[in-house]
């Protein structure tokens, strides 16, 4: 396992439409190494909803409320998927 750390500063960007959330897309495919996390909802629900995606590329960190802005997640099957 690789680990790395930065000693910048990362600016942070809270996406709000997909557009924006496509261009982020396409800055993290030109990046060598991102870091991805995820938060659900689970309450009163057997059934997980995505509610933040939290990723970090080379220059900032992205923070994605797919629930409130009505965003589509399926982008990160793409991103993770990508070699």
């Amino acid at each position: 396992m690789k680990i790395f750390f930065f000693n910048g500063i990362f600016i942070i960007v809270f996406i709000i439409n997909n557009e924006q959330l496509k261009q982020f897309y396409r800055e993290c495919q030109k990046d060598k190494y991102i870091g991805i996390d995820t938060e659900f909802f689970w309450t009163q629900t057997y059934e997980p909803k995505l509610c933040l995606i939290q990723i970090a590329n080379n220059n900032n960190v992205c923070l994605i409320d797919p629930i409130k802005y009505n965003l589509d997640p399926s982008f990160i099957k793409k991103l993770l998927l990508n070699k």
